[in-house]
């Protein structure tokens, strides 16, 4: 099993241990199985109870419950879905194979665990399917290949106002009530399942992302990094770090074109959204699950 990969899981584990409620409320209740996939072998870390078939256990390891297995997955993937049935499993490729340093492979797994908690949410799956967005496919794969009109030039241009009204928003510590009026007038342009696919997204992905910049920031504000973590070099420390993911949000949204960028355009600005919130009220967190899919409606005076 990589050593590096080692180090930076069990530390991982440690930063959910520590500081996962300050992160997000629930952030250190649910499990957190790791399945790391390096080039010829897969190693499933943490998972409870008897590993699935095919896989053989590992007694020697720090991390505990560890067993492995022939390569199934991509090396470089990132996600985290029931690849096992519940609970969901954090499949990850090795910081070499997703060109991550220690520091930002760390961030991921958090990223990854934070859907891990989402998944997790009583009712979750019977609400995804509520969304009626699926058309039939049983595999997940309609979340990343849904047919939103990306290439639609007045959708694009109201995708671009709400860019530019985020932008203005967090640059100037506004109320933000221009940046929900812009989503409102794009929502309101749209099919009613293209709005549900929309809020979708931004609710999933963009708050995972917004989860990234939370955890760096408290770990700068209150964590002790292990001495093997440290070692393992091209980390200069969590502040930096929590400067790096603020920095991500803002050139992502300085990149977020709708037609070039598709479904990942809505990372950045589910993000910055997200950020508009805890500004607001950090207490928003707290009816992140009620409802669903809807960041509009999570601020107590959102305009």
């Amino acid at each position: 099993m990589p050593a590096a990969e080692a180090v930076v899981i069990q530390e991982a584990h440690r930063m959910v241990e520590e500081l996962g409620e300050e992160i997000w409320p629930g952030f250190s209740t649910v499990p957190f199985p790791v399945l790391l996939v390096t080039e010829e072998v897969e190693f499933l870390i943490d998972w409870d109870g008897q590993a699935p078939g095919g896989f053989t256990r590992l007694d020697d390891s720090k991390l505990g419950s560890v067993s492995y297995r022939d390569r199934v997955f991509p090396p470089t993937l990132s996600a985290a879905f029931p690849a096992f049935g519940p609970p969901a499993v954090v499949v990850i490729g090795t910081m070499e194979a997703t060109g991550r340093t220690p520091g930002e492979w760390a961030l991921t797994l958090l990223h990854e665990h934070f859907h891990q908690l989402q998944y997790a949410g009583e009712s979750y799956y019977a609400d995804v399917e509520g969304l009626d967005l699926a058309g039939g496919d049983q595999s997940g794969m309609w979340m990343l290949e849904y047919p939103f009109p990306y290439a639609d030039h007045e959708i694009g241009e109201l995708f671009g106002d709400l860019v530019t009204a985020l932008k203005k928003d967090l640059k100037d510590n506004a109320d933000a009530g221009s940046s929900w009026a812009a989503l409102r007038r794009l929502t309101g342009a749209l099919d009613p399942a293209d709005a549900r696919y929309l809020s979708f997204q931004l609710w999933q992905e963009g708050v995972s992302r917004f989860v990234e910049l939370a955890a760096a920031e408290a770990l700068a504000a209150g964590f002790d990094s292990g001495a093997d973590f440290v070692a393992l070099g091209d980390f200069a420390g969590w502040e930096p770090e929590a400067a790096a993911q603020r920095q991500r949000v803002t050139t992502g949204l300085e990149d977020a074109l709708l037609a070039e960028k598709g479904r990942v355009a809505f990372y950045p600005v589910g993000a910055a959204l997200a950020m508009l919130l805890e500004r607001r009220d950090p207490a928003w967190k707290s009816r992140y699950e009620a409802p669903r899919f809807a960041l509009d409606r999570y601020g107590r005076d959102v305009p």
